[in-house]
């Protein structure tokens, strides 16, 4: 038996769920702002135990990664991805970009992944 492939509209879905998914678990965990251009209909405020979290949405050009969480001094992109997808060109020069400018721009898949890309950062900055 074959599995069905999904549509362009469950892929998209299941990617703006993940993203939502990660925001809301990054804020939550450590207090960050949190901002996604994929969500518009999500923004808002997000309380957590550190007092409120804004994060709302942005207008970028394409190739930006999906989701950006100022966190403890550094600036961290994360680009959510489903399924088999990878960079697209436009995103493998925005990591460089911001890599070049001693930023964290990477891939998750999860929000696992996400949580502890931020853990990895803070461990950074801690030292």
């Amino acid at each position: 038996m074959t599995e069905r492939k999904r549509t362009r509209t469950e892929a998209n879905r299941e990617h703006d769920e993940l993203v939502k998914a990660i925001l809301l678990a990054v804020s939550s965990e450590f207090g960050t702002r949190c901002y996604s251009d994929r969500l518009r209909q999500y923004r808002g405020n997000v309380v957590t135990p550190a007092g409120v979290t804004h994060w709302a949405s942005h207008g970028m050009e394409a190739g930006t990664f999906d989701i950006f969480i100022c966190a403890f001094g550094r600036a961290v992109w994360l680009d959510v991805k489903t399924g088999s997808a990878r960079l697209t060109d436009e995103q493998r020069r925005f990591q460089a970009h911001i890599r070049e400018a001693n930023g964290v721009a990477e891939v998750v898949r999860s929000v696992d992944e996400a949580l502890e890309m931020v853990e990895w950062v803070l461990s950074l900055v801690e030292g």
